[in-house]
């Protein structure tokens, strides 16, 4: 029976719609071969359309003609042929019924020329000597080489038994990551910090106990780590005391505000700041419930700049005259003056000066009268004869 051209056609439109559905891209033309209708086709990726020993190609013809014999029994038969795949193989003596059963093997055989298998290679996607098994991407490229390389068996850490893990909780529950590529760059492995063993970290709580932490979104920014301040070394870091030893801390809300950061007043550099006795040699505080109230900041006097207040001796030179006492008696009585001065200027209250002689007392009064906005007022007599001297401040 002669084939028309609506058979033709219809093939031809039939085997696109196919290809169309497998979400590949082909361009067919067709043929008369003698009783049979050959579809040429030309692609831009053959070995998907191929496939592994021509299986796809088989399936697609098989399925090609099925839909195409569905209502009539008498249409002819449809051979498809990608990039004279067929044809090579027919030139090899290999009947077109049995292409899904040639082997992979591509040692020369007799008669085929290096062309033909160079090009038989390249139509299987790159699956050539040395490539079985090995894992390809969609486009039949090769990944292995991408994959992160797994340490020996023997040197991976040991993981816990399935019973003692930590249960995770359900992934509706779970903190929703950024996409990630707006995750923060990690460093590569060997650059980053090493962890101590897992027996050595120090012991968390449980998540239940931990502070809780305010959303992401309303936490304090932090600096660009390359411009924080450099920490020391673990292992020269101050000792803390442990936790149960430290001092109670206010719950967050009954804290004193803070100033933002850069209104604060600048610090001098760690090693130029004024050397702090022992935690254990300082003189011990009043409990903050028993201190006097301190006025506001903004109502206190404001201090002249560090670089303008008149230099004082070290403190270890301060209570000396008063030790020795004899003729330094005289200087000993000026920095108790001085103090008392300071400390009516700063507070604006009272202050009450040591009891003294009466001829400490007229030697203080003396100096008072330096300060123009300071006033001296004698006290009531106390035992021994010594009075003591009550500081105000002018109007």
């Amino acid at each position: 029976m002669p084939i028309s051209q609506e058979q033709l056609d219809e093939s031809i439109v039939a085997f696109h719609k196919f290809v169309n559905l497998l979400g590949l891209s082909a361009k067919a033309t067709a043929a008369v071969d003698s009783d049979r209708i050959r579809l040429k086709v030309e692609s831009d990726d053959p070995g998907r359309l191929i496939g592994r020993k021509g299986r796809t190609l088989s399936s697609i013809q098989t399925l090609l003609n099925n839909i195409l014999r569905k209502d009539s029994d008498d249409f002819p038969r449809v051979l498809i042929d990608v990039d004279d795949y067929r044809q090579e193989r027919e030139s090899e003596g290999r009947d077109d019924d049995e292409a899904g059963d040639a082997d992979d093997d591509d040692s020369p055989r007799e008669g085929q020329s290096d062309e033909a298998r160079e090009g038989r290679s390249r139509r299987r996607g790159g699956r050539g000597r040395g490539g079985r098994g090995r894992d390809r991407g969609p486009r039949g490229e090769d990944r292995g080489e991408e994959r992160r390389e797994q340490p020996p068996r023997e040197e991976r850490r040991e993981q816990p038994p399935r019973e003692e893990r930590r249960e995770q909780p359900p992934r509706e529950e779970r903190r929703e990551q950024p996409p990630r590529e707006e995750r923060r760059e990690q460093p590569p492995r060997e650059e980053r910090r090493e962890q101590p063993p897992r027996e050595e970290r120090r012991e968390q709580p449980p998540r239940e106990e931990r502070r809780e932490q305010p959303p992401r979104e309303e936490r304090r920014e932090q600096p660009p780590r390359e411009e924080r301040r450099e920490q020391p070394p673990r292992e020269e870091r101050r000792e803390q005391p442990p936790r149960e030893e430290r001092r109670e801390q206010p719950p967050r809300e009954e804290r004193r505000e803070q100033p933002p950061r850069e209104e604060r007043r600048e610090q001098p550099p760690r090693e130029e700041r004024r050397e702090q006795p022992p935690r254990e040699e300082r003189r011990e505080q009043p409990p903050r419930e028993e201190r006097r109230e301190q006025p506001a900041r903004e109502e206190r006097r404001e201090q002249p700049p560090r670089e303008e207040r008149r230099e004082q001796p070290p403190r270890e030179e301060r209570r000396e005259p008063a030790a020795r006492g004899g003729s330094e008696s005289g200087d000993r009585l000026r920095l108790q003056v001085n103090d008392a001065a300071k400390e009516v200027r700063m507070w604006g209250e009272p202050v009450k000066m040591p009891l003294m002689t009466s001829d400490e007392c007229r030697i203080a009064a003396e100096m008072i009268k330096e300060y123009g906005d300071i006033r001296a007022e004698l006290g009531p007599s106390q035992g021994g004869g010594k009075q003591r001297l009550i500081l105000h401040l002018n109007e």
